[in-house]
């Protein structure tokens, strides 16, 4: 398929028919009632509108919010996360591939990327191995997948988000928040309807769906999102974070992963309302600091700004999964150094130096083990770094089978020291490897 001129024209064409994409409405579904802990009815506390067939007509959603309730927020948070993203853009463009269990997934020793909602009622879905989901749905469709596709994606569908709002920061490919505080007179609506406008700008240009929560927190509006997937938009009313909160359990708190998640247990704190409960010295008693910003976070409080500029990265790293162990050293290296020589490709393409190369060896039982090696500067050529990985090889490959390797290079700067005392041997390196990258541009990794 013709991926890049299809993705043109969904993105040049105003009139979608051609690829079969449904308009979709956006409509108050249902009204969230939440059983409060303490077992009283509590008020309602979340609007829920999801995509349905049919034309969209704004003004059902009106200039303010619904009659007798509650304003928008002053503060309006917006965090927008794509439905199974990899799986529906493969979809979209694969007309075949509708209605039907998609994985997007590595080779049979691989781990699913993405699985379409069809796929994941066989209870799939990302990181599952990939024999292990051919077991449970073997009718499935197995794609490989396009990271550059998905990427183009994403860019178009972020730069949908920065027409509404200067104030965006992407998190993933497939995830963001947006601040749309004071943008009502520019859009001249409030921020619901504004919301409801962006998700089917994306659904309407780009024929994949994305669900959306809003409020004044940046947390509540994840937790939210991911609570009503797919193709819906969560609007917690002002005053009721809390509310919402105090019912789920702790784990659903972003930053509460499986090690944190036994200590709060311990401490009998088992739902965001147990922590919300806790006064401030209690909190920082059983937790220091940490404790505090947690009660903070479990109270529906958030003050947090958007980071608008994405920091530098810090590493970059590729791993290969073998579709058989090897025991063979010569092998094993042969395939760090392609490891190695992609990597550095793209350090020179983004102008980057990196000064720490780790090796990360998983053997055939599954134990891993990593080790690295720091450069006296910063390098981007794969032969500077080939001494280094030689002596790392030298210390992890024991004569065992191996069935995955990994390469990471580490401390990333702009500024490589060595360039301050050139010798005319580095300036020949550096002119011959320019040359093989204009080549890898265009013909691809693997030409030379």
């Amino acid at each position: 398929m013709e991926y890049n001129r299809i993705f043109r024209a969904i993105l040049q064409s105003r009139n979608l028919k051609n690829f079969e994409i449904v308009k979709s409405e956006l409509k108050f579904s249902k009204r969230i009632t939440l059983q409060q802990p303490t077992g009283l009815v509590g008020p309602e506390v979340a609007a829920v509108a999801e995509f349905s067939g049919g034309d969209f007509n704004e003004h059902q959603l009106g200039g303010g919010a619904p009659e007798g309730e509650p304003a928008v927020p002053p503060r309006a948070i917006l965090h927008v996360d794509a439905d199974a993203f990899f799986a529906s853009v493969e979809q979209q463009l694969n007309p075949r591939y509708r209605g039907k269990p998609l994985i997007v997934a590595g080779g049979v020793r691989g781990v699913v990327s993405s699985a379409s909602y069809e796929a994941r009622r066989f209870g799939i879905h990302s990181a599952m191995p990939t024999y292990q989901a051919r077991k449970l749905c073997p009718t499935g469709i197995f794609v490989s997948g396009n990271f550059e596709l998905y990427s183009q994606f994403s860019k178009a569908m972020f730069q949908i988000f920065r027409n509404y709002t200067p104030h965006v920061e992407q998190t993933s490919i497939d995830e963001g928040y947006l601040d749309l505080t004071g943008t009502n007179l520019l859009h001249k609506a409030n921020s619901l309807t504004i919301a409801h406008r962006i998700l089917l700008e994306v659904n309407q240009r780009l024929g994949i769906s994305i669900s959306g929560g809003l409020s004044s927190s940046m947390m509540v509006s994840k937790i939210a999102a991911s609570r009503f997937k797919p193709k819906a938009l969560v609007w917690i009313l002002q005053g009721q974070e809390r509310t919402f909160l105090e019912p789920l359990p702790v784990e659903v708190m972003p930053g509460i992963g499986p090690k944190t998640l036994p200590t709060l247990h311990r401490m009998g704190l088992y739902r965001l309302g147990d922590i919300a409960a806790l006064t401030f010295a209690q909190a920082h008693q059983m937790m220091g600091e940490y404790g505090i910003i947690l009660r903070e976070r479990a109270q529906g409080l958030d003050s947090r700004k958007l980071a608008l500029h994405p920091s530098r990265r810090q590493s970059i790293s590729e791993e290969k999964t073998f579709p058989r162990d090897i025991s063979q050293g010569e092998v094993l290296f042969r395939e760090a150094f392609l490891l190695l020589k992609g990597l550095c490709f793209r350090l020179r393409k983004e102008g980057l130096y990196a000064k720490t190369l780790t090796l990360k060896i998983r053997y055939g039982n599954f134990e891993t083990t990593t080790h690295q090696k720091k450069g006296a500067c910063g390098m981007n050529d794969e032969e500077e770094f080939k001494i280094i990985l030689k002596r790392l090889f030298k210390k992890s490959i024991l004569g065992k089978p191996v069935r995955l390797i990994g390469i990471c290079l580490n401390d990333l700067s702009s500024k490589n020291q060595a360039t301050l005392f050139e010798t005319n041997e580095f300036k020949k390196r550096h002119q011959l490897v320019q040359s093989l990258d204009r080549l890898r541009e265009k013909y691809g990794l693997g030409v030379i």
